[in-house]
């Protein structure tokens, strides 16, 4: 499970390295979202990053506003124009509706960053879309699973009586209360989906085997590492350094 751990660490970092926030304020529509491009950050979020928390399931929709495959496929419930269709509530025409979908996506991560997740709830994108992207730009705050019926269970599992008017931040704010100290998000985010989002415990919460090309880490990173949100700072690796030394002394009392 640690090698889990480490792996959705090193795509989260690479998901970072290309999606800060100073890449997010510069994206254009055709970065934010296409057809046949996979460096757009769409694919990122449903595709690249899709280790750390499944979002398939739903149309491109989902996305508020989306390049269709197929030119002539122009759904009835969105406004279409010749390429993109888009949500009613993002605008007339796909620059003013992309600049809207783009406002809540900068919403998100600034909420997520200080921690205001019960703002998230508020926002327009599905519930899919902006909670992966809240969890991605939260520093390990929230679990990542993102299905609905799966989260209610766990909810409920927790003694939390739940109903359609229950908000996502609720539910997220009472596993993160109940994750143990010496599992990661990741570590839990298995086990929970494991045990409520599947039949058996051979998957894990992206529906498939998680893949294990990269090597996981030998050892923890102590090194400052720069990193950029919507500040610059510097990550000084504290919680590697504290889990070490309780691990040598775990080690030595109880072998």
């Amino acid at each position: 499970m640690e090698n889990n751990t480490e792996l959705s660490r090193e795509i989260l970092s690479e998901f970072h390295g290309r999606w800060d926030i100073e890449a997010i304020k510069s994206m254009k529509l055709e970065q934010y979202v296409s057809v046949g491009k996979k460096d757009t950050f769409c694919q990122w979020l449903e595709t690249k990053t899709r280790a750390l928390g499944s979002i398939k399931g739903i149309n491109s929709s989902k996305f508020g506003i989306y390049k269709r495959s197929d030119i002539n496929a122009k759904p009835k419930n969105l406004i279409n124009d010749n390429l993109y269709s888009w949500q009613r509530y993002y605008g007339e025409n796909k620059k003013e509706a992309f600049e809207n979908v783009k406002a809540e996506v900068l919403k998100i991560i600034d909420y997520s960053e200080k921690g205001d997740f019960e703002k998230i709830d508020d926002l327009h994108l599905t519930l899919f879309i902006k909670w992966k992207i809240a969890y991605l730009y939260s520093n390990e705050r929230l679990i990542p699973i993102f299905k609905k019926a799966v989260l209610h269970k766990i909810a409920e599992h927790y003694g939390l009586t739940v109903t359609r008017k229950t908000r996502a931040s609720e539910i997220q704010k009472i596993i993160i209360a109940n994750k143990p100290s010496h599992l990661s998000i990741y570590q839990f985010a298995d086990f929970m989906y494991e045990k409520y989002g599947r039949d058996n415990g051979k998957t894990t919460n992206t529906g498939k085997k998680r893949k294990t090309k990269r090597k996981g880490a030998t050892s923890r990173n102590f090194t400052k590492q720069k990193r950029k949100g919507s500040a610059s700072y510097v990550a000084e690796q504290k919680h590697n350094k504290i889990q070490e030394v309780l691990q040598k002394r775990l080690e030595k009392k109880y072998g």
